[in-house]
Order: structure tokens, then sequence, then C-alpha cells
């Protein structure tokens, strides 16, 4: 009984994992649906977060503040991504929405490749839940003996 549970457990966690990569995915899509409009602009600062890896070295993440100017209006974001390094002054490629300059993102930030991963490791450990109820039926099941 306890190992039906695991089992279940196992491919109730692999369906969750699938979930959330499709609901990012979709996520992103939106934005791309929405924000179509393209235009440059600048790194003006950054937000740094510091946080610590598993051996307890400090990490240093950058999230860049940007402007950029629709139809003579300056607008000022934050990203959402994390980056290694920020150079201040830099020209970025900015898409914003046309019926709300403010949302926006900058160039190279809406990939999907880590949406694509998470969903195909859900799989992966989905198919492991229910391979694993196979090969216990197949363990379980009696042998049939045969006459010499």
């Amino acid at each position: 009984m306890k190992s039906t549970l695991i089992r279940i457990a196992i491919v109730l966690v692999g369906f969750a994992i699938i979930a959330g990569g499709m609901m990012e995915l979709t996520a992103k899509n939106k934005l791309r649906r929405e924000l179509t409009s393209k235009t440059d602009g600048v790194i003006i600062s950054y937000i740094e977060d510091y946080s610590y890896d598993s051996e307890g070295d400090r990490q240093i993440d950058f999230y860049p503040i940007f402007t950029y100017t629709v139809d003579g209006q300056k607008y000022e974001c934050t990203s959402s991504t994390r980056y290694g390094s920020v150079e201040v002054g830099k020209s970025v490629v900015v898409f914003y929405d046309p019926d709300n300059p403010d949302r926006c993102y900058l160039k190279g930030e809406n990939k999907t490749f880590l949406q694509f991963f998470t969903i195909g490791a859900g799989v992966v450990v989905a198919i492991i839940g229910v391979r694993s109820f196979f090969i216990s039926a197949k363990a379980k099941k009696p042998e049939k003996e045969t006459a010499v």
C-alpha cells in the first residue's frame, strides 16, 4: 500500500512539473503576443541581489533598470531576469506593449528553453512513476509452472 502511494505521488509530481512548465510557457507566449513594439533603450542602473550557493559562497545577481522612449514619453523599467553582470550605459532593445508602454522586457529575456526543459523533466518523472506500476505488477504476477 505504501509503495503504491509513493508511485502515485511520483506520477502526480511529474504532472505538477509539467503543469508548471506549461503555465510559464503560456505566460511567456502571451507576453510575446502583447509586447510587440520594439524600441531602443539604455541601462541606467541595476539592483543587486545577493544569495549563497550550496558551498556557502556569495553570489551576486543583477537586475538591470533601463529607460526607453515611446511617442516622446520616457519610461523606466526593471528587468525581472537575473544577469551575471550589467553594463550601465549599454544600449538594449526593448519590447513593449503598444497599448500600455509601461509593460516591457529586454530582448533575449523571453526565451522558452527553461520551460521546455521543465516540461521534459516532468514527462520523465511521470513516465518513471507510471513505469513503476508496470514493473510492480509484473513482479507480483505469479510465474506459470511448466511441466517437464
